[in-house]
C-alpha cells in the first residue's frame, strides 16, 4: 500500500484485491464469521492493512450486506 494508490495494483479494483481483500474482509472485518472474536482487534495493529479493509468493503458494500452468516 505504500504506492499510494487506492487498491493493490491501482486505483481500480482487481483480481488480487478480491483475493487478498477476500482473507481480510471473510476473516477479520465480518461480523457473521464465527471466530471474529479471535482476530477482535488484529487490524488495528495494521492500519494500512485496515484502511485496505474499509475502502474495499466500501467499494462491494452491496454485496456484503446481503451475504449470510458462516456455518462455524
Amino acid at each position: 500500500m505504500a504506492h499510494g494508490k487506492k487498491f493493490l495494483v491501482s486505483d481500480k479494483i482487481c483480481i488480487a484485491d478480491f483475493y487478498v481483500g477476500g482473507l481480510i474482509l471473510n476473516n477479520f472485518m465480518n461480523p457473521n464469521h464465527g471466530l471474529v472474536k479471535k482476530y477482535e482487534g488484529f487490524l488495528d495493529n495494521y492500519p494500512k492493512l485496515k484502511a485496505y479493509g474499509e475502502r474495499l468493503a466500501a467499494e462491494n458494500s452491496g454485496w456484503l450486506a446481503k451475504r449470510g452468516k458462516y456455518p462455524m
